[in-house]
């Protein structure tokens, strides 16, 4: 009498030598419970893929809304960056204008200072003529 594998399931292992499973009766139990134990692996093996796949649907569905919820921020970003750069456009233009304002105002302030000069100047020239 050969003894089974060590970690074989017993209920796979007939009670006769190897040699006689293909003998008689024994071959037609040996086959039934192989069956059945192939019935039950392969309702296991379902049970596993099914909940695996509700996982995996659950999270490709999961994922698809983390894309939808991204491509909103996504839009959201460039929204607020264009409003960005066209509010910072409006603030560099207006520190520009004053900027130019500013010299204009100092350039007015150093002709009026030079203004009196410029009377004498002229008041000279005449003088200088008249005199000819």
């Amino acid at each position: 009498h050969l003894s089974p594998p060590s970690g074989a399931d017993p209920s796979l292992t007939p009670a006769c030598p190897r040699s006689s499973v293909y003998d008689g009766e024994e071959h037609g139990r040996f086959m039934e419970k192989l069956e059945a134990r192939i019935r039950n692996h392969d309702r296991e093996i379902e049970k596993m893929c099914n909940f695996h796949y509700q996982g995996f649907v659950d999270s490709i569905t999961e994922l698809l809304k983390v894309r939808a919820e991204a491509q909103k921020l996504k839009n959201q970003v460039t929204d607020t960056n264009r409003k960005l750069q066209n509010e910072g456009k409006e603030v560099s233009d207006g520190c520009r204008c004053r900027l130019q304002q500013r010299n204009i105002s100092a350039t007015v302030d150093k002709l009026t200072l030079c203004l009196p000069v410029l009377e004498m100047y002229s008041k000279l020239r005449e003088q200088m003529k008249s005199k000819r």
